[in-house]
């Protein structure tokens, strides 16, 4: 019964051994009773992936795998794990025998004895560059997809801009042109003594009008060109810095008033006088007008009452 017994434990064991051997990521066994903690266990597929053959890799400890970029905080977390006798998971940044380097997420978990001695350290490796290389490239494409839709929202909100600035500024020169044309009535009938008190006063009235039609429509566009720089000024900007939160939500919505006003939106804002915030502003505009753009083309279809409220609470 006995040796049926072990042979039983014996091809189980084997069973075991050969499930190990021919795992689809490495595995190693490492010793931390041995000096410099060496591995005393490789699998095929560790070799594989690493060019080490078994007998080159075991008797040594798995540092020779790191490398100039490999990061150091990750390997410090590894080394503290096993200080703690805990297991630990990470990214690290290995290099092959060939020196060509690969992303390998390492697992390690010890394995204690019945007596809770530990005896070794099990470590597992996977190959995940192409994972990292993918989300790499994930995070490259979403960087480009926000730079075309800051761009798109600069444009729509320059075309905006251009189309709120043709009120102003064509009143502006068609009183300016009225003027031009009054005071030249004028001054050659002057000339001619050929104007009487009256006339003179009805004259000086219209000019007076012409002259504050122009100013007021000249302020209007000065305040949408200055709004709009503030806020562009803002968006080329990382820096952080304390804002007046009133002053430059109401510059942000004159800089896409444009927009909001072709699609027939009121925004009203809530926002105690004199509340300020210390913020990155660049990113904060790009928030609001991506939020308050989308509102405008995806919130209010079908529907003629179209308001946008901003609330600020404080915390």
């Amino acid at each position: 019964d006995q040796q049926r017994a072990l042979g039983e434990k014996i091809a189980e064991l084997r069973v075991q051994a050969s499930v190990i051997e021919r795992a689809p990521f490495g595995i190693t066994y490492a010793d931390l009773a041995m000096p410099d903690q060496p591995m005393i266990y490789a699998n095929q597929a560790f070799v594989d992936l690493t060019g080490y053959p078994a007998d080159e890799a075991v008797g040594r400890n798995c540092r020779y795998l790191q490398g100039p970029d490999t990061d150091s905080a990750s390997v410090a977390l590894i080394r503290e794990a096993i200080r703690n006798r805990q297991a630990a998971e990470v990214e690290l940044l290995n290099y092959r025998k060939d020196g060509t380097p690969f992303w390998n997420r390492l697992q390690i978990f010890p394995v204690f004895g019945q007596d809770g001695t530990l005896l070794h350290y099990v470590g597992t490796q996977t190959d995940v560059t192409r994972l990292k290389e993918a989300e790499a490239e994930r995070q490259r494409l979403a960087g480009e997809l926000l730079e075309i839709q800051r761009l798109e929202s600069l444009g729509v909100t320059i075309a905006g801009l251009a189309h709120d600035l043709n009120t102003p500024i064509g009143v502006a020169i068609t009183a300016a042109s009225q003027l031009s044309d009054t005071v030249k009535t004028a001054t050659q009938r002057l000339a001619q003594n050929d104007m009487e008190s009256a006339q003179v006063a009805a004259l000086v009235d219209d000019c007076a009008l012409a002259t504050r039609l122009i100013g007021n429509n000249l302020a209007k566009a000065a305040k949408l060109v200055l709004s709009f720089k503030e806020t562009t000024a803002d968006a080329t900007r990382t820096e952080w810095r304390r804002i007046d939160l009133r002053h430059f939500l109401d510059t942000l919505l004159v800089s896409v008033s444009p927009i909001m006003n072709r699609a027939r939106c009121d925004v009203r804002v809530t926002c105690r006088e004199g509340l300020s915030l210390v913020t990155e502003p660049g990113s904060l505009a790009q928030a609001l007008s991506n939020l308050l753009i989308n509102a405008t083309i995806h919130a209010f279809d079908g529907q003629e009452d179209r308001r946008i409220a901003i609330d600020v609470q404080e915390g």
